[in-house]
């Protein structure tokens, strides 16, 4: 069922997508954010990757939401869609959600991360060509 969001919604939801997939795309950040150990604000490890991506609009359940909501177009969905389904079925070695020195070092986490970087530009080939989207993330501004 879709809900009535305005568009000032619709924009600060978009961007906490785009911000989270761009989290996942970014080794660099991760590296710089996981591994240090002086840095105690929780949203920096694995878990709160995982969190921020798939609890948004429910994107564990799909783009059925967002898309029907106005927040990501079918477009924007079907781009996202390989990076989705690889960060779906991504498990940690060894299953320890907590080891990120291992996360950062296993190669499906990288492929994880380079579908992430691929579906981001995609994405933001297709937003900055559509005029709605576009207004909107000038409007946030």
């Amino acid at each position: 069922m879709a809900h009535q969001l305005s568009p000032e919604i619709i924009a600060r939801l978009r961007l906490l997508w785009l911000a989270s997939i761009d989290e996942v795309a970014s080794l660099e950040l991760q590296r710089v954010s996981w591994l240090n150990f002086t840095n105690t604000n929780p949203h920096w490890s694995y878990i709160e990757l995982v969190e921020c991506y798939f609890e948004q609009f429910e994107l564990g359940k799909g783009y059925g939401f967002a898309v029907e909501n106005g927040i990501v177009s079918a477009s924007e969905a079907a781009a996202a869609a390989t990076f989705h389904t690889m960060f779906v079925a991504y498990e940690p070695p060894q299953g320890d959600n907590y080891n990120h020195e291992a996360i950062l070092a296993d190669p499906k986490w990288h492929a994880v991360s380079s579908a992430a970087a691929e579906a981001l530009e995609n994405i933001l080939l297709l937003s900055f060509n559509n005029p709605t989207y576009l207004g909107r993330f000038r409007a946030e501004a």
